[in-house]
């Protein structure tokens, strides 16, 4: 119930605001990221489809495991989290892992499987990755008005996706 209430009040507070962005600091450099899922087959194995259904690409750690990296795959400071955020249809974003409250390629957010936002380890900061933008609802990135940062994220005429920044 907490967390309904307080994804209802995050929603309210981004159809308020306008677009949601004006007033989170999410405009920070983290890195290269440059992810080829413009090919269909690779964006059926490794895209995400289903509202709330989220993967996290880490290259260093070879996350996904069997993930075809190359030399022109980027994927940020500390890893990039793609999660559909479509009602109805898919609708993909991606977002920076690392923890813009920390900032550090070692801090990255996990999803929690219960609420759907992600969570910093360290500074137990949590973001509306669903609904607000990756605004931080919870914790000192929230009172720092901190998001996560975004990627684009370019459907493309194969029916995959390119994600970049």
């Amino acid at each position: 119930m907490k967390y309904l209430i307080r994804t209802l009040a995050v929603a309210l507070a981004v159809m308020m605001a306008g677009n949601g962005c004006t007033n989170v600091d999410d405009d920070r450099a983290f890195g290269s990221c440059r992810i080829d899922l413009t090919n269909i087959s690779n964006w059926t194995i490794y895209g995400v489809n289903g509202l709330g259904t989220y993967r996290y690409f880490v290259k260093d750690r070879r996350l996904p495991s069997n993930f075809p990296y190359t030399a022109t795959t980027y994927t940020g400071l500390g890893g990039v989290l793609l999660i559909d955020v479509g009602v109805g249809a898919t609708q993909p974003v991606a977002y920076e892992m690392s923890c813009p409250y920390e900032r550090k390629k070692s801090v990255v957010v996990q999803m929690d499987d219960a609420t759907l936002e992600a969570v910093c380890p360290e500074c137990k900061s949590r973001f509306n990755v669903l609904m607000a933008n990756g605004m931080g609802v919870e914790g000192p990135a929230a009172k720092q008005h901190m998001g996560m940062h975004r990627y684009k994220v370019t459907a493309t005429a194969s029916g995959g996706y390119l994600i970049t920044n």
